[in-house]
């Protein structure tokens, strides 16, 4: 399980599993890596610190006062460093944030994460927050990997220091992701070997996002990029990025998937406009929206395909984006959803045309 480039099919990144603001499950908990899984993520990006006494585990940030609580659930009353708390005061002082008390579970050492990973199938993206650690540590963390995950399971990433590091100790095997806007040029994200090039969307403009992809895969090297909106995952699908790492945003649905909607004839739709040549015009102030009772999955996504143009505000789930388009576009947006509605509207702020409309909703 390795990353490559220039397959027909891009893979999606559960960005520290899929928690939805640590409501549907803590952040970087394992039951964020069996969400991730169940939607069909094919991999899963988390963060390593050490705790006082030395043991990794699975925390963003320096503290834990963001994504925990107390033992009793109640919010911390100050900031409380991950390297100023011994294991076991970790273990039984503190629960990561979630909306279900059953969901509130302890934050998780890097060998229980990875073994998570290695039962769902899932890649996990390991980024180290820590600097200045001695070799000894990363051999250590490596070792881990490569004993639950074996060589090539797993991808080091982000960290440009550690990935520097790891190269120097002579470990050319280990599968790297760089921050291309984080190095010095192209020639040192590449000179890594085995990496992926993490190209923002928000770092470059579209044209210059598009040249970093264009040399990256030029150079047969696979590339990654963050998206949690319809802008950036519009960039990363015209460019052909292969990972796409969300927050938010539903993977690309799977085979097999419980599809619990699927409104892509006319009828499926009601609205204020009219259907003529194939294409519904709507004029200015007129909705469109699902005719049935929308579908309310437990856990699930929600897809949008069409052609547009025009201006409209467009509800998707709990987004709500802004198209203004002069020429005719395909859009593609997809959104997770947690136990609400899979709402869905267009208004027309100005005359639209829609072509080739389809929503869809998976439940997972």
């Amino acid at each position: 399980m390795s990353v490559s480039t220039g397959g027909a099919s891009r893979r999606f990144i559960a960005h520290r599993g899929v928690h939805l603001g640590g409501t549907i499950a803590g952040e970087n908990s394992l039951e964020a890596v069996r969400l991730a899984r169940r939607a069909g993520f094919a991999c899963v990006e988390t963060d390593i610190r050490l705790t006082a006494d030395g043991v990794p585990v699975v925390m963003h940030d320096e503290t834990l006062d963001r994504t925990a609580t107390d033992g009793c659930g109640d919010d911390l009353a100050s900031p409380v460093h991950v390297a100023e708390v011994s294991f076991a005061q970790l273990r039984d002082g503190f629960r990561l944030k979630a909306r279900d008390a059953l969901n509130r579970t302890p934050v998780p050492t890097l060998e229980e994460y990875l073994r998570e990973c290695a039962a769902n199938g899932l890649l996990p993206f390991i980024e180290i927050k820590l600097h200045d650690e001695p070799p000894a540590f990363y051999r250590r963390v490596l070792a881990m990997a490569d004993d639950i995950l074996g060589h090539g399971g797993y991808v080091i990433t982000s960290n440009g220091e550690a990935n520097r590091i790891i190269r120097w100790m002579g470990r050319d095997d280990v599968p790297l992701m760089d921050i291309r806007h984080q190095a010095v040029d192209f020639g040192d994200v590449a000179s890594l070997g085995d990496v992926t090039v993490a190209i923002s969307t928000a770092r470059y403009t579209r044209e210059e996002h598009a040249d970093h992809v264009a040399q990256a895969r030029a150079a047969g090297l696979p590339t990654e990029a963050h998206a949690d909106d319809i802008d950036a995952l519009a960039i990363a699908t015209a460019h052909g990025v292969d990972l796409i790492s969300t927050d938010v945003l539903a993977p690309d649905v799977a085979s097999g998937t419980r599809i619990a909607l699927l409104a892509q004839d006319p009828d499926a739709f009601v609205h204020g406009g009219r259907w003529a040549e194939g294409e519904l015009q709507l004029p200015a102030g007129a909705a469109l929206t699902l005719a049935s009772p929308t579908p309310r999955p437990g856990f699930g996504g929600l897809f949008l395909r069409m052609e547009f143009d025009g201006e409209a505000m467009v509800t998707l789930g709990r987004q709500r984006f802004h198209l203004a388009e002069q020429q005719p576009r395909r859009i593609r947006h997809q959104v997770l959803l947690d136990a609400e509605p899979a709402s869905f509207t267009i208004t027309a702020s100005n005359r639209c045309r829609i072509r080739g409309l389809e929503v869809t909703v998976a439940e997972y």
